[in-house]
């Protein structure tokens, strides 16, 4: 089950099939990309779902540090989750991923796996 947001401002940003986001929403998702460790996320969910601990162990970032950014970054329509058991499996939100990046509607970011992260 994907879990959406019930709250009308924050289901507007979501682009459903066959419409484009809205100059509006394509910003408030930079916004939500606008910091490092949320870009290293990304990148650690591009190799596919996972759990906050493993995303942690991807990213090089504290279990902790990923909860407070994953918490930001749903919100804005970037990941999305499923529960398994007792854990939140995250994913690139279908609305925007595709197979090297995001796509914003206004701008597509793409990320090229081979590029270590100079953190």
């Amino acid at each position: 089950m994907v879990r959406t947001p019930t709250n009308p401002r924050q289901a507007s940003r979501f682009r459903t099939a066959g419409m484009r986001r809205t100059p509006d929403a394509c910003a408030e998702a930079m916004k939500a990309l606008s910091d490092p460790n949320r870009i290293r996320i990304v990148r650690a969910l591009l190799v596919g779902p996972a759990n906050v601990t493993e995303i942690a162990a991807r990213a090089g970032l504290s279990v902790h540090r990923v909860s407070h950014h994953l918490g930001r970054m749903r919100p804005a329509g970037l990941v999305a989750c499923t529960r398994r058991g007792r854990q939140m499996i995250y994913r690139i939100a279908e609305a925007v991923g595709t197979a090297d990046g995001l796509d914003l509607g206004f701008c597509h970011v793409q990320f090229r796996p081979t590029e270590p992260d100079p953190k």
